[in-house]
């Protein structure tokens, strides 16, 4: 998959930006053994390069399609498990995102 990959000495995620760019973020070590285990248990470690990581799930099965996750099926899947988890549900994938984003600046990553 092109947007999670083994960089050589670690994994990777590549983010698209806006006006067409992307990033490479390294990968910390914990957050790899949650992606490397949901790659294997979705069964999709062997799929073409351009495949997407996150994929679209048929509702009534859960068993997972060829398409990528749209942004709103992200922000549904969000919101789902924030009311489940009994948290606001004013939260939304772009919450995780400014998370991240004050997290790294913390760390003093350029931006």
């Amino acid at each position: 998959m092109r947007d999670y990959f083994d960089a050589g000495d670690q994994y990777c995620l590549r983010f698209a930006e806006k006006g067409g760019k992307s990033r490479e973020i390294p990968v910390r070590h914990d957050l790899q053994q949650f992606l490397s285990g949901y790659v294997a248990a979705a069964g999709i470690g062997s799929m073409p390069a351009d495949s997407p990581l996150f994929r679209s799930a048929i509702r009534r099965t859960g068993r997972l399609t060829d398409s990528g996750m749209t942004a709103d099926d992200m922000s549904r899947m969000v919101k789902r498990r924030m009311r489940k988890a009994g948290l606001p549900s004013r939260l939304s994938p772009h919450s995780f995102r400014v998370a991240t984003i004050t997290d790294l600046l913390a760390q003093g990553m350029p931006l």
